[in-house]
């Protein structure tokens, strides 16, 4: 069989008028094509490509299902069509040859897609994207040179610490010198944060003059130390989380009443034998991020003996932009540049931190919300405590169910959303009810002791304690 027999839609007798350059054709194999100018990431899909980057191409109409089409005939003059030129061949082929390796470094040879079908290019890492990042959207957290203090294993006697030290060296030395810095996206960001937590007004306002700000700088602003001071279970962990969120960068959370050193935050001294880095190191030297958030919680619970070893101790150095653009973790001995990173601390008594910690940053005291912020919050952390929860299809509560647990801390309504859907779900219902939330609710023409009431003390249903 000849090549014109082969294809019914190729021309006869030489014609003139057969396929020419950029003629729409049948994409049947995956293969990118990365030329400048050219059409990129054609899958599966009839459109207009450059002759060189033609690979297994059907030019049968696209309404003709694929196992009939036939392959189109190879380039030559006999079809009436134009011979590719050398350059052209070798940019085909280059093409291809980018194909193979994206594919190779897929699951099962098959290109990476998106939802909609296309393939995706392969994941850029991050460091590489900040060659091209602005100024104010990176920041610079070490000198190259300084990684020598890590080269052949930091010369440490320990050879659990030498090979560690080395592994650190080489990361280190591929991420560069650069970290990003998590910028606000939308201004619209920052209302939803209000909305949300309304009795942070201050604070939010606080920040957010600082984020507008960044996005008219040319460098990247630093959010000074705060402190969210206020009775327990009112959302401040909550919005740190939120904050982070609308920042897109990772927040850590640091349990300062039960730390006993400051090693967590610095690390420890590499003359021990189980030494290890700190909290700080890891979060801006290995992470992506030189302003990721961290939360001291409980900062007022922190022991307060007066050595250097004191956990809240080192926060002196943390806390002070001066300092801390030139902070050292004791385990690696690097000096690095930590300015940059957020850090919140809560609290329930103030007055418990030393005067020294408090000068370092602005301090809030967040109180209980009002009758019309408590409906805000309400929602806000029902519909969390949904989310959190990942059951499909689970209608989110009205706001007149929702009225009746209200009065509590956010975190009480977190933990009482979270039970009631999980006796929901247990019961094979995706929608709770008033009687779901019966022991929470007491009503004033009901008798307390038939709900357990604290004050009066009744014998009636179990007591509810949340915590």
């Amino acid at each position: 069989m000849s090549d014109d027999q082969g294809n019914p839609n190729s021309d006869s007798g030489g014609s003139k008028s057969g396929r020419k350059r950029g003629q729409r054709l049948y994409v049947e194999s995956e293969f990118i094509h990365h030329a400048p100018g050219k059409y990129v990431n054609l899958y599966r899909q009839g459109m207009v490509i450059p002759w060189d980057a033609k690979r297994r191409i059907y030019d049968s109409p696209e309404t003709e299902p694929t196992a009939q089409r036939k392959p189109m005939l190879p380039a030559g003059s006999e079809n009436g069509e134009d011979v590719p030129t050398a350059a052209e061949t070798e940019s085909a082929r280059a093409s291809v040859g980018k194909s193979d390796a994206v594919q190779k470094g897929t699951k099962d040879g098959k290109a990476a897609q998106s939802k909609s079908g296309k393939p995706e290019s392969p994941a850029v890492p991050f460091w590489q994207e900040l060659e091209k990042a602005p100024e104010r959207k990176r920041y610079k957290v070490i000198d190259e040179a300084t990684l020598d203090v890590l080269k052949d294993g930091g010369k440490s006697v320990d050879r659990d610490l030498s090979d560690r030290n080395g592994k650190l060296y080489e990361q280190l030395l591929k991420v560069g010198e650069y970290r990003r810095v998590g910028t606000l996206r939308k201004t619209t960001d920052l209302d939803q944060l209000r909305l949300s937590h309304p009795h942070f007004g201050p604070v939010i306002d606080f920040v957010g003059n600082r984020l507008l700000m960044s996005r008219h700088s040319r460098r990247p602003q630093r959010i000074p130390p705060i402190l969210l001071a206020g009775p327990p279970g009112i959302g401040k962990t909550h919005f740190c989380d939120a904050l982070a969120n609308i920042l897109g960068v990772p927040c850590r959370r640091h349990q300062m009443d039960q730390a006993e050193t400051s090693s967590a935050l610095l690390g420890s001294e590499k003359t021990w034998g189980n030494s290890t880095i700190g909290l700080v190191f890891e979060q801006v030297m290995l992470g992506e991020y030189a302003n990721p958030i961290v939360i001291l919680d409980e900062l007022d619970k922190a022991a307060t003996r007066s050595s250097h070893s004191a956990p809240a101790a080192v926060l002196h150095t943390l806390l002070e932009p001066v300092t801390a653009s030139r902070v050292r973790d004791l385990s690696v001995d690097l000096e690095f540049d930590a300015g940059l990173i957020t850090w919140v601390a809560t609290a329930n008594d103030p007055a418990r931190i030393p005067r020294t910690l408090l000068s370092r940053m602005k301090c809030f005291w967040i109180g209980m919300p009002n009758a019309e912020q408590a409906m805000l919050i309400v929602q806000a952390v029902a519909a969390h405590a949904i989310k959190d929860a990942g059951v499909p299809g689970f209608i989110t509560p009205s706001r007149a169910l929702l009225s009746e647990i209200a009065h509590y801390s956010a975190r009480q309504i977190y933990q009482i959303v979270s039970e009631v859907i999980a006796r929901c779900v247990t019961e094979g219902r995706k929608q709770m009810t008033l009687a779901d939330l019966d022991k929470w609710v007491y009503r004033d023409e009901e008798d307390p002791k038939s709900k357990g009431g604290e004050g009066k003390g009744g014998e009636g249903k179990e007591k509810v304690t949340l915590h």
